[in-house]
């Protein structure tokens, strides 16, 4: 994993990789609780950007614990975050079956999918980047286009604000993700202004929860499994009924793929550096077993420990460490002024 790459092609990876479960999480959550959640996640990813700033650009998230929690404290954190990862990738995979919801058969989908993952993974992290920079354009293209079909069947008045319905999490939850980029900060090359791709991510998500609630109603679109999905059969084109269905699970699967991607690439380089001799290919093979093996258990997980662990390991702990980080180098410029 030695190539460089781009901070457009870890961007573009990024918002491909959560494409799917944005769909998930805001197709049922009212526009303004996503309005709400994003802007307090930009005030967020603002002083992640900012504190990344101030920091060597070769550091990444690992070097970043090591400096301030010790070797042996940021091993169990990073142990920490290897299991988390591991976790989050399972029920990734199993919530990829959900993609073809009329398949109630053997989940073949998710098992392929991690198989795929692990191909490219095993390249590299600059393959990775390139696998999400094609899947970007497509899924976005697919997904963007799809959302166009829809607004002509919005019923709007039934997007008026009801301030009584509860805070969904969900959102949060999946919007957190991108801070993993941080384990792969040390060879980016190259600028982007990362308030656009927010922005982007940000406005599919209120289109996402506007489209869906605007054809279901809120009441239908809470009670349905996969509320896009079942919106999707109410589209139509020039008066003639569409099925969009299938091209709907597809553009879920390929994000889903590169979620997939994106987490075992992530645990083979945080398992690398919990290993004195890196880890292998056979230790990443096998860490990629666990992750299909675990996709029955995790389901029982409430949705409430997704929250907390996604809050724990991409915000409290990145922000805690950026801080130490940032604030023991302006005390070292100070010492040597």
């Amino acid at each position: 994993m030695s190539g460089e790459y781009t901070v457009k092609q870890l961007c573009a990876l990024t918002l491909t990789a959560i494409a799917a479960p944005l769909v998930m999480a805001c197709a049922a959550v009212p526009w303004w609780q996503i309005i709400f959640i994003t802007a307090f996640l930009s005030l967020y990813y603002i002083y992640i950007v900012w504190a990344c700033g101030k920091i060597h650009v070769g550091w990444n998230l690992e070097d970043m614990l090591l400096r301030v929690w010790g070797k042996c404290f940021s091993k169990v954190i990073l142990l920490g975050y290897l299991i988390w990862i591991i976790l989050s990738a399972s029920i990734a995979a199993r919530t990829s079956a959900q993609t073809f919801p009329m398949d109630a058969g053997f989940p073949i989908i998710p098992i392929v999918l991690v198989l795929i993952g692990l191909t490219v993974a095993l390249k590299g992290f600059e393959t990775v980047c390139r696998f999400g920079s094609v899947l970007f354009f497509l899924v976005f293209a697919l997904l963007v286009g799809f959302l166009l079909l829809a607004v002509p069947e919005i019923q709007w008045k039934q997007l008026r604000i009801n301030p009584t319905v509860a805070l969904d999490t969900a959102p949060l939850t999946v919007m957190l993700i991108p801070v993993m980029g941080l384990f792969f900060r040390g060879r980016l090359r190259g600028k982007t202004v990362y308030g656009r791709w927010f922005l982007m991510g940000a406005v599919v998500s209120v289109a996402i929860s506007v489209v869906t609630i605007g054809n279901l109603g809120l009441a239908l679109a809470q009670a349905s499994e996969l509320p896009f999905y079942y919106m999707s059969k109410s589209i139509t084109v020039a008066n003639v009924m569409e099925r969009f269905e299938a091209i709907v699970s597809s553009l879920l699967t390929l994000s889903y793929g590169c979620l997939l991607t994106y987490y075992i690439v992530a645990v083979g380089k945080i398992a690398g550096h919990l290993w004195s001799k890196g880890a292998s290919a056979a230790v990443l093979c096998a860490l990629s077993i666990l992750v299909i093996v675990l996709m029955w258990p995790v389901t029982s997980l409430p949705s409430s420990f997704w929250f907390v662990g996604n809050t724990v390991f991409w915000g409290l702990v990145p922000i805690l460490t950026l801080g130490i980080v940032c604030r023991k180098k302006k005390q070292k410029i100070e010492n040597n002024a």
